[in-house]
């Protein structure tokens, strides 16, 4: 397999573009319901945190400054009650009530990052002092990301989303957009060819089954990221996570949706102020980066509080 050379173009979704596309969710047979968990009782109580109360606004100001990163966040995932942050200068991570601290020994850029059970994968670029091309292809760290080592693609591929379900593994590589997939844990990848997704999502179901935002709204693919089909009637997504058996999406204006049944119908939850540039899901907890602040949610979505502030996002 060929992967043409990347650059440092990132995949975006223009909201500006896709805001009239919203007119799918919004005129006739639609298969998205506000449910009975939408965001509509007013500010809910988080401990004297901030809270959003109806009108979508964030009260309150108890958030924990993040700023002493000094680097901008590419990516978020839970591990356990932490919370990961994947930066242009290595992986970070916070816990409870502290500032985020350096995970990784290397400060490498995490462009790309999932979670395998106990194996952790990241892709980007080399830090600083690291002996490495311009792009790391696919990493893993087996000490929960305090050390990392190449497996595949090394020079070859910088994926800017990476998602894992089983023995599965797939990326979009950033410089030719190529979707790529790996079915033996990252050894070996078959390339799918290039598309516009800006984000995908292995389905709980089944590894054959893949969700994938774009601007003409969700795609779905039955046949694990070969071809793909729009989803009518759903939000116009922009980013996604798997959550157990439920799929989370963030919309272009940041409302928050889960589905039950893979990615079929959607029932919107929550929001946060506008659409994020990061997000993670586990359990009840959900995070989203939205400009320099991380929302946190311990109630599925419903209410979001400001958890970080001087974040830099990307």
């Amino acid at each position: 397999m060929t992967i043409a050379s990347p650059s440092a173009t990132r995949l975006r979704l223009a909201a500006a573009t896709v805001a009239g596309l919203l007119l799918l969710s919004a005129c006739g047979s639609t298969n998205v319901s506000s449910g009975s968990a939408s965001n509509n009782s007013g500010a809910m109580d988080m401990g004297g945190g901030a809270g959003m109360a109806a009108d979508g606004s964030m009260t309150g100001d108890m958030a924990i400054d993040a700023s002493g990163m000094g680097a901008h966040v590419h990516n978020l995932a839970f591990d356990g009650q932490r919370l990961l942050l994947g930066t242009h200068e290595g992986l970070w991570v916070q816990t409870g009530a502290d500032a985020p601290r350096q995970l990784s020994a290397d400060r490498f850029d995490v462009m790309g990052f999932a979670r395998q059970g106990a194996v952790w994968l990241a892709s980007g670029h080399p830090g600083m002092g690291m002996q490495a091309p311009d792009n790391l292809g696919l990493m893993t760290s087996g000490d929960q990301g305090r050390h990392w080592k190449t497996l595949a693609l090394s020079g070859q591929a910088d994926f800017h989303r990476l998602v894992a379900a089983g023995r599965v593994i797939m990326g979009i590589s950033s410089g030719d957009g190529h979707l790529l997939r790996s079915v033996d844990s990252g050894r070996t990848w078959s390339d799918l060819g290039a598309n516009s997704l800006y984000d995908l999502a292995i389905a709980p179901n089944s590894t054959d089954r893949v969700i994938g935002t774009m601007q003409q709204g969700p795609q779905l693919s039955v046949d694990g990221g070969k071809t793909f089909s729009t989803i009518k009637g759903a939000p116009l997504l922009a980013l996604l996570a798997v959550n157990g058996t439920t799929m989370v999406g963030f919309d272009v204006y940041g409302k928050v949706f889960t589905s039950t049944d893979n990615g079929d119908s959607w029932t919107k939850v929550g929001a946060v102020p506008s659409q994020p540039s990061a997000i993670a899901a586990s359990g009840d907890r959900m995070a989203a980066l939205v400009g320099s602040t991380v929302y946190l949610s311990t109630d599925g979505g419903k209410h979001f509080f400001t958890h970080l502030r001087g974040v830099e996002g990307h």
